[in-house]
């Protein structure tokens, strides 16, 4: 399995959970590629990438394309950072919103909703894992807004949320649980 370990500040709890990644992918003969975000151009909405350049984003020299290679490329996508009132973490929400190369314009019924079909027979699973102090409400917003963001990307759901807080073999037992379905 391809594991892409994608996170959105150099930050020690971010590399502690990182090397709770990797120690986690090599126990189980994973391959990991991991990446901190970049300040990239924010998506412009223009369809370009499924009328001008289908399956390519038209923004260049940002990173964007190599993120979304990455991202398409990967089993298994570990999104880490903050989760401000339960949303993504600025970085990753745009690198999220860059992903829409790999759907098509065309739609479809995916549980239930209306949802682009994805362009690749696969998806990766996608996980995000919350580094910081969040409410309830805070952790119920964002597993919502992450299972909604897997509905998307046609990418199997997340079951439950986790919050990083230094413990890596409760992280792995959280990877273990959310891959084996």
């Amino acid at each position: 399995m391809n594991v892409f370990y994608y996170y959105d500040e150099d930050a020690t709890d971010r590399h502690e959970a990182g090397s709770a990644v990797a120690a986690w992918a090599a126990a189980r003969g994973h391959g990991l590629a991991a990446e901190r975000a970049t300040a990239m151009k924010p998506c412009l909405g223009c369809f370009g990438c499924w009328l001008k350049t289908p399956g390519r984003c038209v923004v260049k020299g940002d990173g964007g394309e190599a993120f979304v290679e990455s991202f398409v490329g990967a089993d298994l996508v570990i999104l880490c950072g903050a989760t401000p009132y339960g949303c993504f973490a600025l970085p990753i929400k745009g690198a999220l919103d860059r992903v829409i190369p790999s759907l098509l314009p065309y739609f479809r019924r995916f549980r239930g909703e209306m949802h682009h079909v994805p362009r690749y027979p696969r998806a990766p699973r996608i996980l995000s894992l919350a580094i910081g102090e969040a409410s309830g409400d805070e952790e119920a917003t964002h597993l919502e807004l992450v299972r909604s963001f897997c509905d998307n990307a046609s990418s199997p759901r997340q079951k439950r949320g986790f919050r990083f807080g230094g413990d890596g073999s409760a992280l792995a037992s959280w990877l273990d649980e959310e891959v084996a379905s």
